[in-house]
């Protein structure tokens, strides 16, 4: 079965940063999984079969993203994760923001398959406890502020082992509803 994300992609600024942080960690300990992969944040994963379920599952991704105000967050604390992850990590403020995100797109009538519900921005993923603790001495800081002002639906490209973009969904801070409320009258 395919397998989707729903993601947050930060804004050019941020990318840089991060683009720049895998590069930095590529000259010391070479190739590593996630080096050539733009940053995201993860909202779902989760696996459709029945493609023609999508666009039923299309507009109640809009609809949950039109009801969102635009996100401004921050990612300043770096992480370890056991499963070999060098992450970057929200700020607290960021981090409530965002797994309120989290819980409104978990009324998606799928499984979310995502392993690890922290909200986070990857550097380096499958490393070794020596390239984490290389990558601890070489990335001792990192501040990213952007503001989140829409959700992407990607698709896995397996051939690839990237993800492509499908959709993005605006966030409109419940802009259709008020629209849709107004006509009424």
């Amino acid at each position: 079965m395919p397998l989707y994300s729903i993601a947050i992609l930060p804004d050019a600024e941020a990318t840089a940063k991060v683009v720049a942080k895998k590069k930095q960690l590529k000259e010391a300990i070479g190739w590593f999984n996630t080096v050539n992969t733009l940053p995201y944040i993860t909202i779902s994963t989760f696996e459709a079969g029945d493609i023609d379920t999508l666009p039923d599952l299309l507009k109640k991704m809009a609809g949950i993203a039109a009801r969102q105000p635009d996100i401004k967050l921050r990612f300043n604390q770096l992480m370890k994760f056991d499963h070999g992850a060098f992450c970057i990590v929200p700020d607290e403020e960021s981090e409530t923001k965002l797994r309120k995100l989290m819980a409104d797109f978990q009324q998606l009538p799928v499984t979310n398959t995502a392993t690890n519900r922290v909200p986070h921005i990857t550097i380096g993923n499958g490393l070794s406890d020596k390239e984490l603790r290389i990558a601890g001495e070489l990335i001792t800081d990192i501040s990213l502020r952007f503001q989140a002002c829409s959700i992407a639906f990607r698709k896995l490209n397996t051939e690839a082992d990237q993800y492509d973009m499908i959709e993005e969904f605006p966030f409109r801070n419940g802009y259709l509803q008020q629209v849709a409320q107004q006509s009424l009258f």
